[in-house]
C-alpha cells in the first residue's frame, strides 16, 4: 500500500510553527499571569496566534509553489510583507495588554483596524495575482496552440517537398507565405477565440493526413485538394487574426 510523505521542508515549517505556537503560549502566561481573565489578554493572544497561523500557512504555501511563486515574485513578495507587517503589529500591540482594559473599546479598535486593512491589502493582492495567473496561463496556451499550428505547417511543407512535381514550386512558395503569416500572428488569443486556434490546428493536421495518404498511394495525389485544403486555413486564419484585433 503507498504511502504518503510530507515533504521535508513542510515537516521542519510545521515543527517552526507549533514551537512558535508553544512559545507565545507560555511567553503570555508568563507575563501577563494576572490579566489571563481579561479580555485584552485573549484578544491579544488570538492575534498574534492568527498572525503566526497566516505566516506559516504563507511560508507552506511557498515551499510547495515555488514555480508559481518564481513568475510572480513581487506580488508575492508585497503578500508577504504585508503578513509580516501585520505580525509585527500585533505583536507590538500586545505589549499594551496590561494597559488596554482602562481604554478597551480603543484597543478593540485598534486590532479591528489593523486586521481589516491587512485583509484588504491581502485580498488585493491575491486578486491581482490570481489575475496576472490566469493571463499568463491563457498566453501560454494561445502560444502553445500557435506554435503547433506552426510546427504542422512545418511539417505539410516538408511532405510536399519530397514530391517530384511541377507544382511543387507552387505550393512550397504558398506554405512559405502561410508559415510566415502563422510565425508573426499574435500568439496571445483570449479564451473567446480559442476555438479559432483548435479549428486552425484540426485543418492542418487534416491536410497532413491527406498528403500523408497520397503519398503513400492510397490516394491519388491532387495538388488541387491541397491548395484548396492551404486556402480555406489562409481563410480561417485572417478571420482570427481579425477577429483578435477587434477584441483588443
Amino acid at each position: 500500500m503507498a504511502t504518503h510523505r510530507l515533504p521535508l521542508g513542510k515537516i521542519v515549517l510545521l515543527g517552526l510553527y507549533l514551537v512558535a505556537v508553544f512559545s507565545t503560549l507560555i511567553s503570555f502566561l508568563a507575563l501577563y499571569t494576572g490579566f489571563v481573565m481579561t479580555i485584552s489578554f485573549w484578544i491579544s493572544l488570538a492575534s498574534v496566534l492568527l498572525a503566526e497561523t497566516v505566516l506559516w500557512r504563507y511560508a507552506d504555501y511557498w515551499c510547495g509553489h515555488v514555480d508559481t511563486i518564481k513568475r510572480m515574485v513581487p506580488g508575492y513578495l508585497a503578500l508577504g510583507i504585508v503578513i509580516v507587517a501585520y505580525f509585527v503589529a500585533v505583536l507590538a500591540f500586545s505589549f499594551l495588554t496590561g494597559f488596554a482594559d482602562m481604554a478597551l473599546r480603543w484597543f478593540i479598535l485598534l486590532h479591528v483596524l489593523t486586521f481589516a486593512i491587512a485583509v484588504m491589502l491581502g485580498g488585493l493582492l491575491l486578486l491581482f495575482l490570481r489575475s496576472a495567473i490566469a493571463h499568463e496561463e491563457e498566453t501560454s496556451t494561445g502560444v502553445v496552440n500557435l506554435h503547433a499550428i506552426e510546427m504542422g505547417l512545418k511539417e505539410l511543407h516538408e511532405k510536399i517537398r519530397s514530391v517530384d512535381s511541377p507544382h511543387r514550386s507552387e505550393m512550397e512558395s504558398v506554405m512559405i507565405k502561410l508559415i510566415d503569416k502563422v510565425h508573426y500572428s499574435d500568439p496571445v488569443t483570449p479564451q473567446s477565440l480559442s476555438y479559432m486556434d483548435q479549428s486552425l490546428y484540426q485543418q492542418i493536421h487534416s491536410l497532413i493526413e491527406q498528403v500523408t495518404l497520397m503519398l503513400s498511394g492510397d490516394q491519388e495525389l491532387s495538388f488541387e485538394l491541397i491548395l484548396q485544403g492551404l486556402n480555406e486555413f489562409s481563410g480561417t486564419l485572417a478571420r482570427r487574426n481579425s477577429q483578435l484585433l477587434i477584441s483588443k
